[in-house]
């Protein structure tokens, strides 16, 4: 029940960020909620297992009771997620190598790694596309025809502002279409959920 979700989103992070707590979860999601927290209250009191939650989230499906874990990545807004930036570095234009002389390139034909070039770019974001706790929940584009045109569309999810799916094209191909996707949702995901850096007086 995506109702349910939420209180029990809203909980947890309220108990993490030590904010006023909202609502008692009710029901089911109470006993569920329980289990949980007794389960880790035995689990650092023993000490006898390892965290089932360091790093990732476990998602149950009330109505089938399936228990699925998904990797938890650092929220934008979480005060214990944010990496200590690093001072910035004096850079010393004068030590700059020269600019080199322009040489002109005759295009070749792509090879297979360029082919599989956006593909395995794919892969390498799909970490942030989950469906309960990704940046991203799923791609939307599967039921759209990729002719003559390739399009890439995917969902993202904007907090209190529910979702928004963002879409792109592409001539070539359809993962060509989702990267421009997810680059352009990523854009609006920082918009609507990244807060504003101070800017330096």
């Amino acid at each position: 029940d995506a109702a349910d979700a939420a209180v029990a989103a809203g909980l947890w992070s309220g108990l993490a960020l030590e904010e006023a707590g909202g609502p008692a979860p009710r029901g089911p999601l109470a006993a569920m909620l329980g289990n949980l927290l007794g389960y880790e209250v035995f689990r650092l009191v023993t000490g006898a297992l390892p965290a089932e939650t360091r790093g990732q989230v476990l998602v149950q499906d009330m109505a089938s009771f399936d228990v699925l874990a998904e990797r938890l990545l650092p929220h934008p807004r979480c005060p214990f997620c944010r990496p200590t930036p690093a001072p910035a570095e004096a850079v010393d234009l004068t030590a700059a190598p020269e600019r080199p002389a322009f040489e002109p390139v005759v295009a070749a034909a792509p090879d297979d790694e360029a082919t599989e070039g956006p593909l395995a770019e794919l892969d390498r974001r799909s970490l942030a596309l989950r469906p309960s706790v990704g940046v991203f929940t799923r791609y939307a584009d599967e039921p759209v025809t990729q002719t003559p045109l390739k399009v890439g569309a995917v969902e993202v999810g904007l907090g209190a502002a529910g979702t928004r799916t963002v879409a792109a094209f592409d001539v070539q191909h359809t993962a060509g279409a989702r990267l421009r996707a997810l680059d352009a949702a990523a854009a609006v995901y920082a918009e609507h959920v990244v807060p504003a850096a101070p800017v330096a007086a």
